[in-house]
């Protein structure tokens, strides 16, 4: 074995061991978990699960580990710093840490609400592919990125939570993203309200526009989720009006618009908007006039002016 492969074969056996550790430490099954289980499944017992996840599997057993055994963030703010120290570097290498887990019979103990009651199991093969495959390990954080939280975030919790995030987000991270992201970093504080909140935000936003100018990429999401909301409005008033079997048989379509998230959504971008470029755009709903953007100058995240936008946003 060459020494490159050797170092590679070093790398592929740590994750597969930290991997490992956390199944042995067991799978805490959430309440909305068990709850699925047993509305969908008749399951609320262990027995009943074990039953069920004994092969050979059917369909239902197989969607069944697909939520049971899907990683979480818990899971993956451990493995993270694994697989910063040990990065897996393409597709054959992530196949080889399935293979390697795979060959060792993982067994894991499924821990349902009530502390009381518990499941020694063994992990499925094909289970434990889709975790490895979930847990993006090849997914490579660009070196500025990491840089700007170095120089930009002081807790090592939410570095770490904002790596996670990026690890699973399915974008490339090419040179106008990573640009983004070192703006955001560098001006949105992180000890701002709902900082986590809108970094997910951000991403989608870069996500779907990448090679637009980032001020009117973000004033389109907004102008989206405020047509969103025109919707929700027309919704309540056509409810009002009519019962919705009679909208259904006239063929209006009826829009499963959370109107509360929406404009939580939109407070999150014109607080991105405001921290980065010091300006927003107040845009109407249909049919109410224009009114001209808002332009608090340059903003400073970390400086005395936050509450300032806080009450121009309140």
């Amino acid at each position: 074995m060459t020494s490159g492969a050797h170092r590679a074969n070093r790398r592929i056996t740590n994750v597969a061991d930290a991997v490992e550790e956390i199944f042995r430490q067991g799978i805490h099954l959430s309440d909305t978990v068990v709850h699925y289980l047993s509305s969908t499944y008749d399951i609320s017992s262990p027995e009943a699960l074990f039953r069920i996840l004994t092969p050979p599997f059917d369909c239902d057993a197989e969607s069944i580990c697909d939520m049971v055994f899907y990683p979480d963030e818990s899971q993956q703010l451990l493995l993270e710093p694994v697989l910063e120290e040990n990065p897996v570097e393409n597709d054959q290498e992530k196949s080889a840490l399935a293979d390697m887990l795979t060959k060792k019979s993982i067994d894991t103990t499924l821990y349902f609400p009530s502390a009381a009651q518990s499941l020694r199991i063994e992990i499925p093969c094909t289970a434990l592919r889709r975790f490895i495959r979930r847990i993006n390990p090849d997914r490579r954080i660009d070196p500025q990125i990491i840089r700007a939280m170095d120089e930009n975030i002081a807790s090592p919790k939410i570095s770490t939570i904002l790596k996670v995030t990026l690890r699973n987000t399915r974008f490339l991270l090419d040179k106008n993203r990573v640009s983004a992201i070192c703006d955001f970093l560098a001006n949105i504080d992180e000890n701002s309200p709902s900082f986590m909140d809108l970094f997910a935000l951000f991403c989608q936003v870069i996500e779907d526009a990448n090679t637009e100018d980032l001020y009117i990429a973000l004033m389109k999401a907004k102008q989206r989720r405020m047509e969103m909301l025109r919707l929700a409005e027309k919704n309540e008033t056509d409810l009002k009006g009519q019962p919705v079997e009679a909208l259904m048989m006239k063929g209006s379509s009826i829009a499963a618009v959370n109107a509360e998230e929406v404009r939580r959504q939109i407070d999150f971008i014109d607080r991105i908007s405001i921290g980065m470029f010091g300006k927003m755009e107040t845009l109407p709903l249909a049919g109410q006039p224009e009114t001209p953007s808002v332009n608090l100058g340059v903003y400073k995240s970390k400086g005395d002016d936050l509450d300032r936008v806080i009450k121009i946003l309140s």
